[in-house]
C-alpha cells in the first residue's frame, strides 16, 4: 500500500466498470491504478512503460479502424 504523495488523475466510468479510475504516486515511486475493485501496482519505469504501450496500442487501433483524430 503506502502513502499517497499525490493523486495524478481520477476518471469517471460507467457502473460496470467500476465508476471510476484513479492513478496514484505513492512513496517508494509506486503507481496504484485501481477503482474500488482492483488495483494495478507498478513502479514509476514500469508505468512509463505500461503507459507507452497504451499509446501505441490507441494508435494502432485508430490506424485499423481508419479513425482520423
Amino acid at each position: 500500500m503506502g502513502v499517497i504523495q499525490k493523486i495524478l488523475s481520477k476518471a469517471e466510468v460507467s457502473k460496470e466498470r467500476g465508476s471510476f479510475v484513479e492513478f496514484e504516486l505513492n512513496e517508494g515511486g509506486v503507481i496504484h491504478i485501481q477503482n474500488g475493485v482492483w488495483r494495478i501496482e507498478m513502479q514509476v519505469p514500469e508505468f512509463v512503460e505500461f503507459a507507452v504501450a497504451c499509446i501505441e496500442a490507441g494508435d494502432n487501433l485508430k490506424s485499423l479502424k481508419n479513425i482520423n483524430e
